[in-house]
Protein backbone atom coordinates (compact mmCIF):
# COMPACT_ATOMS: atom_id res chain seq x y z
CA UNK A 1 0.00 0.00 0.00
CA UNK A 2 2.68 2.69 0.72
CA UNK A 3 4.28 1.62 -2.71
CA UNK A 4 1.16 2.34 -4.38
CA UNK A 5 0.37 5.68 -2.39
CA UNK A 6 4.00 7.31 -2.91
CA UNK A 7 3.76 6.39 -6.71
CA UNK A 8 0.09 7.98 -6.72
CA UNK A 9 1.17 11.12 -5.08
CA UNK A 10 4.62 11.60 -7.02
CA UNK A 11 2.89 10.89 -10.17
CA UNK A 12 -0.07 13.65 -9.25
CA UNK A 13 2.55 16.25 -8.74
CA UNK A 14 6.43 17.33 -8.46
CA UNK A 15 6.07 18.87 -4.50
CA UNK A 16 4.59 16.71 -2.26
CA UNK A 17 4.10 17.09 1.71
CA UNK A 18 3.14 14.60 4.38
CA UNK A 19 1.33 15.74 7.27
CA UNK A 20 1.10 13.03 9.98
CA UNK A 21 0.09 13.28 13.45
CA UNK A 22 2.47 12.58 16.33
CA UNK A 23 0.92 8.96 17.39
CA UNK A 24 1.34 5.42 16.46
CA UNK A 25 -0.81 5.64 13.37
CA UNK A 26 0.98 8.39 11.81
CA UNK A 27 4.48 7.40 12.62
CA UNK A 28 3.82 4.15 10.41
CA UNK A 29 2.55 6.02 7.48
CA UNK A 30 5.34 8.01 7.15
CA UNK A 31 7.66 5.25 8.03
CA UNK A 32 5.97 3.28 5.23
CA UNK A 33 6.30 6.44 2.51
CA UNK A 34 9.94 7.49 3.01
CA UNK A 35 11.96 4.78 1.51
CA UNK A 36 9.24 4.59 -1.66
CA UNK A 37 9.55 8.19 -2.17
CA UNK A 38 12.06 9.65 -5.16
CA UNK A 39 11.96 13.17 -3.60
CA UNK A 40 11.86 14.06 -0.22
CA UNK A 41 8.94 15.55 1.15
CA UNK A 42 8.09 18.52 3.23
CA UNK A 43 7.26 16.95 6.67
CA UNK A 44 4.66 18.69 8.46
CA UNK A 45 3.35 17.19 12.03
CA UNK A 46 0.15 17.37 14.00
CA UNK A 47 -0.55 17.59 17.63
CA UNK A 48 -3.47 15.96 19.33
CA UNK A 49 -5.95 18.90 20.03
CA UNK A 50 -4.55 21.14 17.46
CA UNK A 51 -7.29 22.65 15.97
CA UNK A 52 -5.18 26.02 14.20
CA UNK A 53 -3.43 24.69 11.23
CA UNK A 54 -2.81 28.02 9.50
CA UNK A 55 1.31 27.64 10.09
CA UNK A 56 0.73 24.31 8.01
CA UNK A 57 -1.24 26.00 5.46
CA UNK A 58 1.21 28.74 5.06
CA UNK A 59 4.44 26.06 4.80
CA UNK A 60 2.29 24.20 1.95
CA UNK A 61 1.85 27.43 0.02
CA UNK A 62 5.19 28.80 0.58
CA UNK A 63 6.52 25.65 -0.72
CA UNK A 64 4.07 25.40 -3.70
CA UNK A 65 3.13 22.01 -3.08
CA UNK A 66 1.17 20.22 -5.36
CA UNK A 67 0.46 16.89 -3.61
CA UNK A 68 -0.35 16.31 0.12
CA UNK A 69 -0.70 12.88 1.94
CA UNK A 70 -2.76 13.46 5.23
CA UNK A 71 -1.90 10.83 8.46
CA UNK A 72 -4.57 11.37 11.14
CA UNK A 73 -7.83 11.33 12.83
CA UNK A 74 -10.18 12.24 10.36
CA UNK A 75 -11.32 15.14 12.52
CA UNK A 76 -7.84 16.79 11.96
CA UNK A 77 -7.87 15.51 8.50
CA UNK A 78 -10.81 17.19 7.83
CA UNK A 79 -9.88 20.64 9.28
CA UNK A 80 -6.45 20.88 7.62
CA UNK A 81 -8.12 20.54 4.57
CA UNK A 82 -10.96 23.21 5.64
CA UNK A 83 -7.76 25.38 5.85
CA UNK A 84 -5.86 25.37 3.40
Amino acid sequence: LSQRLADEAQNAGTRLAVIYDQGAYGQSILQGLLPHLRTRPLLQTLAEGDRDFSVIATNLHQAQIDTAIIAGSADQIGMVIRQL
